[in-house]
């Protein structure tokens, strides 16, 4: 299960707890306490998961995760936006991206990402893994500032990444290259990766844009 996923089940964890609250609320009746406990900590716990983990990535699992790599398969730009300033024209928008996760020792698999950072289709990218959930990852970003700041971005209109503090801050900011990305999606449909279909969707995307 990814980080959306948890959070999504938190919120429902949540509202069903404070429907199940309302008899307390509304006519004074005294509730049971482990039923405000798991509600109030499935809020606390979706909150962190919606404005720290897929606003910035997973720092504690940056710092504890296993080690590996990611091939981005598909990159899809979402309507949620995580408010940061006082405008909501200032917050980023949250990206969806499908991930083929290579850890040395393990089988490769497939899962999501959603996080606010502007990655491409065909990119390789540095990523920590939970050692149990193997679904929840997030991008190592001290390696990827690093290997980025040693190296152009090829992925990111010809520009260097500048290595960041605040990292996906600029998720709407690049814009890749048209034929470089299409390049690219044609590579991993000539090795299996992406299907016919998938390949045209991710074409269609970017031709639309």
């Amino acid at each position: 299960m990814n980080a959306w996923q948890m959070s999504i089940w938190c919120w429902v964890i949540f509202v069903v707890g404070m429907i199940g609250m309302l008899p307390a609320l509304i006519f004074g009746v005294p509730g049971l306490v482990a039923e405000q406990v798991v509600t109030w900590a499935a809020f606390g716990y979706g909150m962190y998961l919606s404005t720290v983990v897929i606003r910035g990535g997973d720092k504690r699992l940056a710092r504890n995760g296993v080690p590996g790599t990611a091939l981005v398969l598909s990159a899809d730009q979402t309507n949620t936006v995580v408010q940061e300033g006082e405008f909501a024209w200032e917050a980023p928008y949250v990206w969806k991206y499908g991930l083929e996760v290579t850890v040395p020792g393990w089988q490769p698999y497939k899962t999501m990402l959603y996080i606010c950072a502007s990655l491409s289709a065909g990119e390789t990218v540095p990523v920590r893994v939970a050692r149990f959930n193997h679904k929840r990852v997030t991008i190592d970003r001290d390696a990827y500032n690093k290997q980025y700041s040693e190296r152009g971005n090829p992925a990111r209109d010809g520009r260097p990444a500048e290595p960041s503090d605040d990292f996906g801050a600029d998720a709407t900011a690049a814009e890749p290259d048209v034929a470089d990305e299409l390049a690219k999606l044609a590579a991993l449909r000539d090795r299996g990766i992406l299907t016919d279909a998938e390949f045209a969707a991710q074409k269609a995307k970017l031709l639309a844009r």
